[in-house]
């Protein structure tokens, strides 16, 4: 079993694809209660299908597939413990445990291929000790974007080169509840709570005759630059509200705050989006090295942190990280 096992942990993974069959033994201190599940069981396992090896000692086999899992209860009620067979392709993991605070919960999707190989089609949560307790495979490609959506949905895009701009929205059964779809980039969706999304696009220009001139800053002439856009969409997918960067954003928020010839076309570069209150909403944008916050009635700019100064930047006062280029910042 993974992790080693503990009284405190309560939740295990075996891998049994290459051998379905499991041989289970438990050693019991005088006085415990025990009881074993097998897969699917509601009521415990009595002998001859388990037996005692002795007085202190439990001793059973059971043939386990992919995904399923037997329990066992030691002390009565409050103790279960739950060993889950994982997928013969399931990712391989490597945990390391440190420093007093950590999460209960850890949402992840390892997109990133090892030596050149496929990347996981995965979805995982695991618990605090890195043991997976929910995972499904994304049968079209790389699950992307991980996320949990309020309490009890799950949603993700993927890597898949037939991916045509769409999350997914899960139960926790694994049921499919939604498809939200319409050209959404994979680098975020938020709900609302007014029960919309927030997502992403990246819209590239048309050149010619649609141009934009980024040699003031080493790019070229005549670029066809992507653009991106806010969307708001409802459950079908409709959309209900848009903000535009190029309608914003001059060139030189992107060029002056670092753009480099290297980044191509790709000048904005959105990264993420986050609803802030009934009318407010703010984005991060890598290549414009800053953050903003908008007003979605109006589409007004109200404030900007980092990138190229503009009329609504505020000033940080008392900053005790210096810039890379400032007083003591390294060149």
């Amino acid at each position: 079993m993974s992790p080693a096992f503990d009284p405190s942990i309560h939740d295990y993974t075996i891998n049994c694809t290459a051998n379905p069959d499991v041989q289970f033994t438990a050693w019991l201190l005088a006085g415990d209660t025990f009881q074993f599940f097998g897969p699917g069981a509601l009521t415990p396992l009595q002998y001859p299908f388990g037996y005692l090896q002795s007085s202190l000692g439990f001793r059973t086999s059971v043939t386990l597939s992919a995904g399923q899992r037997f329990r066992f209860l030691i002390g009565g009620f409050g103790s279960e413990y739950s060993v889950r067979c994982l997928p013969a392709d399931f990712p391989p993991l490597s945990v390391s445990i440190g420093g007093p605070r950590r999460a209960e919960w850890y949402v992840f999707a390892p997109t990133l291929s090892l030596s050149g190989g496929t990347p996981s089609p995965y979805f995982v949560i695991a618990d605090a000790n890195g043991t997976p307790v929910w995972w499904k495979s994304e049968p079209t490609g790389s699950a992307l974007d991980a996320k949990i959506l309020g309490t009890s949905e799950i949603a993700w895009t993927t890597l898949s080169g037939s991916n045509t701009g769409e999350f997914v929205i899960y139960n926790f059964a694994g049921e499919l509840v939604d498809t939200l779809s319409g050209g959404l980039d994979v680098h975020d969706l938020q709900p609302t709570s007014s029960g919309t999304y927030l997502a992403i696009k990246y819209v590239q220009r048309v050149c010619p005759p649609d141009c934009a001139d980024m040699s003031p800053w080493g790019g070229s002439a005549q670029a066809a630059v992507i653009d991106a856009e806010i969307v708001e969409l409802d459950g079908m997918s409709n959309v209900l509200w848009t903000w535009r960067t190029r309608d914003h954003l001059g060139l030189e928020e992107s060029g002056a705050a670092g753009w480099f010839p290297g980044v191509g076309n790709d000048f904005i570069h959105m990264n993420s989006i986050e609803p802030d209150g009934n009318d407010g909403v703010l984005f991060s944008a890598r290549y414009l090295n800053a953050i903003y916050h908008i007003t979605k009635s109006t589409g007004a700019i109200d404030w900007k942190i980092g990138g190229t100064p503009r009329a609504e930047s505020l000033t940080v006062l008392g900053d005790i990280r210096p810039t890379a280029n400032g007083p003591g910042g390294q060149p």
